[in-house]
C-alpha cells in the first residue's frame, strides 16, 4: 500500500520521531479522552508509516507525549490540505475550476484563490537600514510547498509603515519567480504577484524557495518594529536586522505574541548592544495568529 500523500508521510515521520524520543512503544499510545484505553499497534504504524489518516484525537495523544508541538500541528495542517485536494480531484476527476490552482493571473480571481494552494513553510527576512534610520532594502527566502497540484503563482504584499505614499516600495526577483504584476494603492500598499519557476505539487520531495528583494525608496525613519503574524502551516521565520551608525536603536528585543504586548518589551528577550548593530533570531514554536519580530526604540 502506498502512502496517501508526501504531507501524510512527512507528518507520519514526524509522530514516529516524537513517540521515540518519549520513549513510547506503538502499543503505549494512551488516548487521553478515556480512561486505561490505548491506540492499537496496528493503527499508530498504519498512521506513522504515512499509510492512514490520523484522527485529531490521536495528534492530541502525540502532541500530550512532545516537548513542544508546533512543528507536529502545522504537519498536521498541511496534511489537512492535502488530503482536501485529493478529495475535490476523487469526487469529479480534475479540480473544478473554482478549486484548482490558477495557471495564470487571468484565472485567478484574488489573492486569496492563489494562497490556498500552497503554505509558506518557512519566511525568512533580511533587513538593511540607511544611517537615517529608514530601510533601505530587505531580501525575503520563502520557502513554499503545494497542498494542491500544478501550483503556479505566489502572492505577497507589503506596505512601509513610515511612510505612506506610492512610490515608496519597489521590488525586484532574486530567484525562483519572475514578476508578473503590481499593484498598489493611494497609501503605498502594495501587492505583488509573481510566476514560479516550475509547477509545484504536493509529492514534491523538495518545497520550493523564492527569493526577491524589496527596496524601499524613502527617507523617513522606520517604524520601531517588524511584525509578522504566523499562519497555519508556518514552521520557522527568521529576522535579521543590520544597522548603520548613528540611527542605531538604543535598546532591541524580540518577541511572539499579542501586537498589544509586542510594545512592552519582556526584559529576557532583550537583546544585548552589539557594535555590529547586527541582530538576528529564528522563531521555531510558531502558534497561528500570533505576532512575531523585533521592537527598539531609537
Amino acid at each position: 500500500m502506498k502512502e496517501i500523500s508526501p504531507a501524510h508521510l512527512r507528518l507520519g515521520q514526524e509522530l514516529r520521531r516524537i513517540r521515540r524520543v518519549s520513549g513510547v512503544s506503538t502499543r503505549q499510545v494512551r488516548k487521553l479522552y478515556t480512561t486505561q484505553d490505548y491506540f492499537s499497534s496496528g493503527h499508530i504504524s498504519l498512521v506513522e508509516n504515512g499509510r492512514t489518516v490520523p484522527s485529531p484525537e490521536l495528534i492530541d495523544a502525540y502532541a500530550d507525549l512532545a516537548e513542544d508541538a508546533t512543528r507536529l500541528r502545522a504537519l498536521y495542517a498541511q496534511m489537512l490540505a492535502a488530503s482536501a485536494s485529493a478529495a475535490r480531484q476523487r469526487r469529479g476527476g480534475p479540480a473544478p475550476a473554482a478549486t484548482a490552482a490558477p495557471q495564470s493571473l487571468d484565472e485567478a480571481g484574488s489573492r486569496e484563490e492563489i494562497k490556498q494552494h500552497y503554505v509558506v513553510e518557512r519566511h525568512e527576512a533580511e533587513y538593511w537600514f540607511q544611517p537615517t534610520g529608514a530601510i533601505e532594502f530587505v531580501d525575503f527566502a520563502i520557502t513554499l510547498r503545494a497542498v494542491s497540484e500544478d501550483v503556479r503563482l505566489y502572492y505577497t504584499g507589503h506596505q512601509y509603515a513610515a511612510d505612506h505614499h506610492p512610490g515608496v516600495l519597489a521590488i525586484s526577483s532574486i530567484s525562483g519567480a519572475s514578476l508578473e504584476a503590481t499593484e498598489e494603492s493611494v497609501t503605498g500598499a502594495t501587492r505583488w504577484f509573481f510566476a514560479l519557476d516550475r509547477a509545484l505539487r504536493p509529492s514534491d520531495a523538495e518545497p520550493h524557495i523564492v527569493r526577491y528583494r524589496l527596496t524601499v525608496h524613502s527617507v523617513v525613519r522606520s517604524a520601531p518594529y517588524l511584525r509578522y503574524y504566523a499562519q497555519v502551516g508556518n514552521l520557522s521565520m527568521s529576522l535579521h536586522t543590520q544597522f548603520r551608525e548613528p540611527a542605531v536603536p538604543d535598546r532591541i528585543w524580540w518577541f511572539g505574541t499579542s501586537v498589544i504586548e509586542s510594545e512592552h518589551p519582556d526584559p529576557a528577550n532583550e537583546f544585548p548592544a552589539v557594535a555590529s548593530h547586527s541582530y538576528s533570531r529564528t522563531f521555531d514554536q510558531l502558534v497561528p495568529g500570533w505576532c512575531y519580530g523585533f521592537g527598539w526604540t531609537w
